[in-house]
């Protein structure tokens, strides 16, 4: 079973941290900034982490980075997460970890690449993740998401008629040996 608190962070969160949002990572300095739309894009896209508890920062050199606010770790905040994943079409499966337990507290947030694409909000929104944010998909996109599931699904089914082929051919085989020994008398069923 995997660990899923931790009082520090983990050498993950600190390389989000360190960089800006992207099309992999994204901020949320509180519960109620997460919404449906976001676990949406991301399991349209190839997947991605959400960082709640942290806000955008910048360095003095204009570059961007998360900057930890801390956020409570309760239940209820976890169970709105995964009603929130939950309530999209199909549901969107969701890791939740809790880190920096012993200072600050955050939501680690992961997201897979989803299996079932497109996935929508509960409300209909077809979103995808961009670069740092989420933005509605185009019909040419969805046309694309569509076709890439289907091709998906005719190669798990060329897969499995070969296999099914395969054993055809190896009983086949047994057929004839049993056939071929009762016709020399060998073999009386």
């Amino acid at each position: 079973m995997k660990k899923s608190v931790y009082n520090g962070l983990t050498e993950r969160t600190r390389r989000l941290l360190d960089g800006a949002e992207n099309l992999f990572v994204d901020f949320k300095r509180e519960i109620e900034g997460v919404h449906p739309a976001t676990f949406v894009a991301f399991a349209n896209a190839s997947g991605g982490t959400i960082l709640v508890g942290v806000e955008e920062a910048r360095r003095r050199n204009g570059m961007q980075y998360g900057r930890i606010y801390g956020v409570e770790p309760t239940d209820g905040n976890k169970l709105r997460l995964v009603s929130m994943a939950s309530s999209c079409r199909p549901g969107v499966k969701i890791e939740i970890f809790i880190e920096n337990l012993s200072d600050k507290p955050i939501f680690r947030i992961e997201v897979p690449e989803g299996e079932n694409k497109p996935y929508c909000t509960a409300s209909g929104e077809y979103k995808i993740r961009d670069d740092g944010g989420n933005r509605g998909i185009t019909p040419q996109e969805m046309v694309g998401i569509i076709l890439e599931r289907q091709q998906s699904q005719v190669a798990r089914i060329v897969g499995r008629l070969e296999t099914i082929e395969l054993k055809l051919e190896e009983f086949g085989k047994i057929l004839d040996r049993i056939t071929k020994k009762s016709t020399e008398g060998r073999w009386n069923p």
